[in-house]
């Protein structure tokens, strides 16, 4: 299961918060034939914080495998469906 938290930055309380790493590692576990290494990881999850799925506490354009801080979007998958999704995506 992903580590997530409630974090408040900037003034504002941000909730379902979790480290760009850790869904990183999530998608190479769960999905190693999708997703062989890291890097092919953070472009699916690059082009899912484009459209707006997850957002970064800071307003980064760049998805980071690191200790960046990123939230799930109101209306975006949870944490616990994200690697189906991401399999269904890479599909295309």
């Amino acid at each position: 299961m992903l580590k997530v938290f409630t974090k408040t930055w900037g003034g504002k309380t941000y909730e379902k918060v979790f480290e760009g790493s850790l869904l990183v590692d999530k998608l190479t576990e769960k999905s190693p034939e999708r997703f062989p290494t890291r890097e092919k990881a953070t472009e699916l999850l690059q082009s899912v914080l484009k459209e707006g799925i997850i957002k970064s506490i800071g307003r980064s354009r760049l998805y980071e495998d690191g200790s960046q801080l990123f939230y799930w979007s109101e209306t975006s998958q949870t944490p616990s469906n994200m690697a189906t999704t991401a399999n269904l995506r890479t599909q295309v």
